[in-house]
């Protein structure tokens, strides 16, 4: 009887194993033939949107991709799906690439059903949800939508448990894009303390050539030419192009490290070989992307920069006024990368003898800024800067001086670490020159001094702001 009762306990106990391993065997096969679903129904996208880029379709050579991705696009918008996982991919796919089209507006209605159909396929705490929500987060700010960007990274955050964060690679994708955001609201050395950590954890858990890591060392870079410190951007952005090179990382990527690299070969003085180097990152993305892309516009508009220090008014007037046309039809009229290229143009009439009209160029260019980008920004601040030049070279120096009132109180309406190192020193230069330009001199010399104050130890010894502001000073 023992034996009996043994050998069936036996058996029942081969049988429950038996109906397990049935019982994955078909999960597996359902995953299976929903992944092959959802493949099949990819394919077919992506066979409907060659088709129709194709030549033999008749729509003659300039037929573009952002023309064939809208008619592709606009043929499943009233499709009615059976799977969500099959509306989500193809959503997400088509919110991906319109987003890299610099299309953010269409990219964010895919993209938010995109994340409505992984969380209906998934549940609300969809990993894949995450993912789609991530690239919104760069349409968002794309769009200047920075408080909703910054909202959508915090709703993100709620899916992740605090137990495993630090060794999870999607948290760090998050933190990465919180960063992101928060470089884009000025608030600079946060945005530095946070890619800092996202750099330190993907090195740890995804290696040091590894693409995201190399991607979080160009924004670290990047964030580093903002903050002043080129000499530490130089050595971040050469590193991550040496270990892009080695990873075979793509052109494209590799494209934008080189020209931000460039950026700081310009802060440091090696204007020949930053002017070179735009030159060759812009034209490599106008063969990739074309011209009106904002990855090409951006690599001009570095060259511009280069251009006013070499002071080659001519030059910079040509490519600026090129620049201007194709960011109003990129962007639009007010936003701030046409209001940068819009300063690079006043700054060209400057050095062309037109500073009435240079200063009246500033003046829209300082309040579209502050109004894209907000009062306490840096960019603000160094919009607010140039129009106080522009106008003391057109001799408005009234308008100089109600410009540096202004952006004196805003210095003490902002957390001052937020800012370039050299902001606050460049802000009382400015007044000082104001000041100066006024017949005002002991009030200069006061101003320059408070200059001089903010911009030892932000700046070089023999920096030429430092140096111009203890000469002002009398120091």
């Amino acid at each position: 009887l023992v034996l009996l009762t043994a050998g069936m306990v036996v058996v029942l106990m081969q049988n429950a194993e038996l109906e397990r391993g049935q019982a994955a065997l078909r999960d597996r096969n359902l995953e299976l033939e929903r992944s092959e679903r959802v493949s099949r129904r990819l394919a077919a996208f992506a066979r409907d949107f060659l088709e129709r880029t194709s030549l033999e379709a008749g729509h003659g050579i300039d037929y573009t991709v952002r023309e064939a991705l809208d008619v592709a696009a606009a043929r499943i918008a009233d499709e009615t799906f059976d799977d969500p996982e099959i509306e989500a991919e193809l959503r997400e796919l088509i919110g991906s690439t319109y987003c890299g089209l610099s299309q953010p507006v269409v990219a964010e209605l895919h993209l938010r059903r995109a994340i409505a159909s992984w969380r209906a396929a998934e549940g609300p705490a969809s990993r894949r949800a995450v993912g789609a929500m991530m690239t919104l987060v760069i349409a968002l700010r794309e769009q200047g939508r920075s408080e909703d960007a910054m909202a959508l990274v915090d709703e993100a955050e709620q899916v992740f448990p605090e137990d495993g964060r630090e060794h999870d690679p999607q948290w760090w994708q998050v933190q990465h894009n919180r960063a992101y955001v928060l470089r884009h609201q000025g608030r600079l050395r946060d945005a530095h303390d946070l890619f800092v950590a996202v750099r330190a954890a993907r090195e740890r858990l995804l290696g040091e050539h590894a693409p995201p890591t190399i991607r979080v060392m160009h924004n670290l870079g990047v964030l580093q030419l903002g903050l002043g410190d080129a000499e530490g951007a130089e050595r971040v952005l050469a590193e991550a192009v040496r270990r892009g090179r080695a990873a075979d990382h793509p052109r494209s990527s590799l494209l934008q490290i080189e020209d931000n690299l460039a950026e700081a070969w310009r802060e440091l003085g090696r204007l020949d070989d930053a002017a070179r180097k735009h030159r060759e990152t812009m034209q490599g993305f106008a063969e990739l992307f074309g011209d009106d892309h904002q990855i090409t516009i951006g690599c001009g508009y570095h060259l511009l920069k280069v251009l006013h220090r070499q002071g080659d008014a001519d030059r910079l007037h040509a490519l600026a006024t090129d620049l201007l046309g194709r960011c109003e039809r990129a962007f639009g009229d007010d936003d701030y990368r046409t209001m940068d290229v819009l300063q690079a143009l006043a700054a060209a009439k400057n050095g062309l003898g037109d500073a009435v009209g240079a200063a009246a160029l500033m003046a829209r260019a300082y309040d579209a800024v502050a109004r894209a980008r907000g009062a306490l920004h840096p960019a603000t601040f160094r919009a607010g800067r140039n129009l106080t030049l522009a106008r003391l070279a057109a001799g408005d120096v009234d308008g100089a001086l109600e410009v540096t009132a202004e952006l004196l109180g805003k210095l003490t309406q902002v957390e001052v670490r937020q800012l370039p190192a050299a902001c606050p020193g460049e802000t009382w230069l400015a007044r000082a020159n104001a000041l100066d330009a006024a017949g005002r001199a002991d009030e200069g010399r006061r101003a320059a001094a408070a200059a001089v104050d903010a911009l030892v130890g932000a700046v070089p010894a023999e920096h030429p702001l430092l140096r111009e502001a203890r000469a002002r000073a009398g120091r």
